[in-house]
């Protein structure tokens, strides 16, 4: 269980800072081809892996369509968030990810039958003054209800489905499930391409964004692979509460790479969700 932890928490610093970078390479290249380069990358090398473990004949086709289906899914979560990040700041757009960790709650308890206890109880309290704190507390006049706003409401909800990846990855294992799920977004991206106005491109990838291109593949596949291996280890309620793990580095990478400025409202925000994390972890 300390192996699923360390690696939940890994991923989660991986998806903070990857989350991070998405936002400059995305103006000038469109979110479909971003989409579409990183995922390419991060499937063929995994696509390599797994051919060489000779698993990839062994894939369990009764479970194919399902996975495939939820991955689709969960592709929309990042879709969205890209289109939000084209007017809103990442800081402005993370808390709302926020409520993902309380629909893992609710998934892991009513869809897995775990138990929630006192501390859980503190816990989503804890995370829920978090988000009054750093989101509805916010200069309320950069609070606009237009599509950026939306598409930040829609993120969360559509990647909250990455819960329900934990039967999926028991029979297909981590290694497989990570390639059907890269591989799956890198086709939705592709076949969106097709029938989009926007233009594959992807040549400032390698030139101007070329650091940030490289760490969204490596860091991206970390955090897949990582977050899938301890989904499949851990509890439901566990993986979604140390999962405030994400919101809180996303607050503090943007802090500093992209120079966003954090009010006090929302730095106490953040010390109140590392609390009620922390609670949880010693009370449990």
């Amino acid at each position: 269980m300390l192996i699923g932890i360390l690696c939940l928490i890994l991923s989660q610093i991986a998806f903070a800072i990857t989350n991070s970078l998405w936002k400059n390479p995305q103006k000038q290249v469109g979110v479909l081809s971003i989409i579409a380069a990183r995922s390419f990358a991060t499937a063929s090398f995994l696509g390599i892996i797994v051919f060489f473990r000779g698993e990839i004949w062994l894939l369990p086709k009764e479970y194919l369509l399902r996975t495939m289906l939820f991955c689709c899914i969960n592709y929309f979560g990042l879709f969205f968030y890209l289109q939000s990040l084209k007017e809103k700041q990442v800081s402005e757009i993370t808390a709302l990810g926020k409520f993902s960790v309380l629909i893992g709650i609710f998934i892991g308890i009513f869809y897995y039958d775990e138990p929630l206890t006192p501390a859980g109880l503190f816990a989503i309290l804890a995370i829920l003054i978090s988000i009054i704190l750093i989101e509805l507390w916010q200069d309320k006049s950069k609070i606009r209800w237009n599509k950026s706003f939306v598409y930040a409401i829609l993120s969360p909800i559509f990647w909250s489905s990455s819960f329900l990846f934990k039967e999926s990855i028991s029979h297909l294992g981590h290694w497989n499930f990570t390639f059907v799920l890269e591989a799956t977004v890198c086709v939705l991206s592709s076949v969106a391409l097709l029938f989009s106005k926007e233009k594959f491109s992807v040549k400032p990838l390698f030139t101007t964004y070329k650091i940030e291109y490289f760490f969204l593949v490596l860091l991206g596949f970390i955090a897949i692979l990582c977050s899938n291996y301890s989904l499949h280890t851990l509890p439901v309620v566990v993986s979604a509460l140390l999962g405030l793990t994400y919101p809180l580095c996303t607050l503090l990478f943007a802090r500093f790479y992209h120079q966003e400025r954090l009010s006090k409202m929302q730095w106490i925000g953040i010390i109140v969700g590392i609390i009620g994390v922390l609670i949880y972890h010693i009370l449990s």
